[in-house]
């Protein structure tokens, strides 16, 4: 009897642990309005947003790689962005496994570039002065741990910035294409594609605000994307 008591706990121990490490640690939404599976089906010219992320060209290096069309769309609980990409990444992937950053984006949420940040950040780019929220979009290199095999991995962490300190705080909110909310980002030759919840960029239907967009392979002032974007009840 005692032995199959501690078994018995045994067995609730495990299953705590195991509700506990594969739980949600947040109460997100899936997304509905987009697949988010990286490819362009679910999407139209209607909901192109930047024609030219940056500028042409992939800048100082080939390992860069040149942000084209960006679209985007939105509903009550989400932000979609769909990037694509030039050259391809999967494509690139196989000649460059290297890591490094995409681009950043920020938000002005007051549109007023005398509040929020008032230091350069490591972007080097002065364009993000003024905003409150920052989006780096890294790209990695993910390991197979039974197979070996390596694959390209993509990424967003969003930030905010905190006056008190003079720098954005460590990220709040991230999801990865392989492990942490991949239900949330990914990509294919197509390009890439991400939902980005409305609450984690402090937004919802209604506000108005900037979005700027440093694309790292042109990351200069002058290369930057600035638009206004009205989330419409």
């Amino acid at each position: 009897m005692k032995h199959i008591l501690i078994i018995a706990i045994l067995l609730i121990l495990v299953a705590i642990f195991a509700f506990g490490l594969f739980k949600q640690p947040d109460n997100i939404l899936h997304p509905t309005k987009h697949e988010i599976d990286g490819i362009f089906s679910d999407w139209s010219n209607e909901q192109l947003f930047i024609n030219e992320v940056g500028a042409i060209g992939r800048g100082d290096s080939q390992i860069n790689i040149d942000l084209k069309q960006l679209y985007l769309d939105y509903d009550n609980s989400f932000l979609y962005l769909f990037i694509k990409c030039d050259p391809r990444l999967m494509t690139h992937f196989k000649t460059h496994q290297a890591s490094g950053i995409l681009a950043y984006l920020y938000l002005d949420h007051d549109q007023n570039k005398d509040t929020g940040a008032d230091i350069i950040d490591h972007s080097g780019n002065k364009a993000m002065l003024g905003t409150e929220t920052r989006i780096v979009l890294p790209l990695g290199v993910a390991v197979n741990l039974t197979s070996q095999k390596t694959s390209c991995s993509v990424s967003y962490d969003i930030s905010n910035w905190n006056p008190d300190t003079g720098k954005f705080d460590p990220e709040s909110f991230s999801a990865d294409s392989d492990f942490l909310r991949p239900e949330l980002i990914s990509y294919t030759d197509e390009g890439i594609e991400m939902a980005i919840p409305l609450k984690s960029l402090s937004l919802s239907l209604g506000d108005k605000f900037n979005l700027i967009c440093c694309e790292w392979a042109n990351n200069t002032p002058g290369n930057t994307n600035h638009k206004e974007i009205i989330l419409q009840e």
